[in-house]
């Protein structure tokens, strides 16, 4: 009785006890089996889901993919701790400008007017390398360390090191730098590029954009790349898609085996970034001048003294040859190795000591292979003959002729400039060809003579009032005075009117 009397007195207490016991236990668990649960369930199923039954179906082609990424790892954990980060520095001063025509335009926007002084600024970039002798021997691009003041060398492990240059070669943008380590360093193998095929795997590791040690993966997409720029007829570009930015210059492009082929050192882009089109000096040809730039400190080349060019089409139509077997003389430098050795204007060059000579590129890097003094038979074809001739290479480079244009190799480097005869030069610059002296037909940046702007066509009539009538002149005073501090006073024919720059040599 007391039950149902307590019920009857007290109906909504004895309603909201189960009710609450409900929301408490009951609901929490349909929460956790219908929707948390749910999601815990989601979560295993990820974490289980780490297969592909696909893929493990077939084995050998599993095993063989695993092959190759493990061989790709071997390469980028062998290879990397060899290549470096270099660092340059380098102070450029703005002494006395010449006066220029355009002068008072500039003082009317702003920037610095021609003939004023102009304070220093330091300069920095970036680039790669790679070591190839354990006692501090590296190798970069001649335009990453070009005019540099302080060069710092940045191994994968953040010890530094200055650097100083041993030598370097403008000609192939090849440059050898020398630090002083406590210890050995790992090295960088050195592989035969001759045998690279297009196709094969290209491993690129450099510092693009300051981000050390980046290692991209490609093939070789072409080879003997001949037309990148002015000289690349004596670097015979490798291409590779790799993916190579600003600031993998100088670092070593490798194959699979964890051997270097090539020094990545242009890349072809519209945007400025990498396309996919990326250009690396075959290491044969590194080798080659790496060793003549630590032996002499200067890479010294065959000179045969012709211009030439792709046999015409009416020429080798007249004369019933292919025009693709060999190159026409167009003249013949007085005094020089081919006159002496009896080669005449009109003659079409086949061989050089056996190698059969296609292309002007072809002959450019062939004869520059040689040393001066050097002995080379020269098969050439005139007036329906074959004959041999005996030639005695000189130094410097080939003068050649390539669609249309004729490029001077340069006498001697000096102060940043590369000069040539005004006789072979004039009709570029327009500049009368009966002017005493030589013509600046190149102008290294950030060198001495860009601050003292110096220009491409400015003839230098003397130097420190030393007459500069001719190439010998000028390369006589060279070799007196190429370990002299400066500075030099040299005086210029530029439009017509003279102009003395002061250029300091450090």
């Amino acid at each position: 009785m007391r039950i149902i009397s307590y019920f009857k007195n007290n109906k909504k207490r004895v309603i909201l006890v189960p009710i609450t016991l409900l929301l408490v236990f009951v609901l929490p668990y349909f929460y956790q089996t219908l929707g948390y649960g749910d999601k815990q369930d989601v979560l295993r199923e990820i974490e289980r889901n780490n297969t592909n039954q696909t893929v493990l179906r077939d084995e050998k082609s599993l095993e063989t993919a695993l092959a190759v990424q493990k061989a790709i790892r071997n390469v980028a954990q062998s290879v990397s701790p060899s290549v470096v980060n270099i660092r340059t520095e380098r102070l450029v001063k703005r002494g006395n400008r010449m006066r220029d025509p355009f002068a008072d335009l500039f003082d009317r926007f702003g920037d610095q007017p021609f003939g004023r002084k102009r304070g220093p600024q330091k300069l920095q970039s970036l680039g790669s390398g790679f070591v190839v002798s354990k006692k501090g021997y590296i190798v970069t691009n001649n335009h990453v360390i070009q005019g540099a003041d302080e060069i710092t060398i940045l191994f994968s492990d953040e010890k530094e090191y200055k650097g100083k240059i041993v030598g370097r070669d403008q000609r192939t943008d090849i440059a050898v730098i020398k630090i002083e380590p406590k210890h050995e360093l790992p090295v960088t193998p050195l592989g035969n590029s001759d045998k690279v095929n297009i196709g094969d795997f290209a491993i690129a590791i450099g510092n693009p954009f300051g981000l050390k040690g980046t290692f991209t993966l490609g093939v070789i997409s072409a080879r003997g790349r001949d037309n990148v720029d002015q000289d690349a007829g004596l670097k015979n570009y490798i291409q590779t898609d790799a993916s190579i930015n600003q600031g993998n210059s100088g670092g070593p492009l490798l194959n699979i085996r964890g051997q270097a082929i090539g020094m990545n050192t242009a890349i072809y882009s519209t945007t400025g970034g990498s396309v996919g089109i990326g250009f690396a000096i075959p290491m044969n040809i590194v080798k080659r001048v790496v060793a003549s730039l630590i032996e002499k400190g200067v890479v010294e080349r065959g000179y045969l003294g012709v211009s030439i060019s792709p046999i015409p089409t009416d020429v080798a139509k007249y004369l019933n040859v292919n025009k693709k077997t060999g190159i026409f003389v167009h003249e013949v430098e007085a005094d020089g190795p081919a006159d002496r050795a009896g080669i005449k204007p009109g003659d079409v060059i086949l061989k050089v000591n056996n190698r059969n000579v296609a292309t002007v590129s072809q002959l450019q890097r062939i004869v520059s292979s040689y040393r001066k003094g050097e002995k080379a038979v020269i098969q050439i074809f005139r007036n329906g003959k074959r004959m041999n001739v005996n030639v005695i290479l000189g130094l410097s480079e080939t003068k050649i002729t390539r669609k249309g244009k004729k490029y001077i190799g340069p006498s001697q480097e000096f102060l940043g400039l590369v000069v040539g005869s005004v006789k072979d030069n004039f009709q570029f610059y327009r500049i009368d060809k009966k002017l005493k002296g030589v013509v600046v037909v190149d102008v290294e940046p950030g060198s001495a003579a860009e601050a003292s702007e110096i220009q491409k066509g400015d003839v230098i009539q003397s130097i420190n009032y030393t007459d500069i009538k001719t190439m010998k002149d000028f390369n006589r005073f060279v070799k007196k005075h190429k370990n002299k501090k400066g500075p030099f006073l040299i005086k210029v024919v530029r439009k017509g009117k003279n102009h003395f720059v002061a250029v300091e040599k450090k």
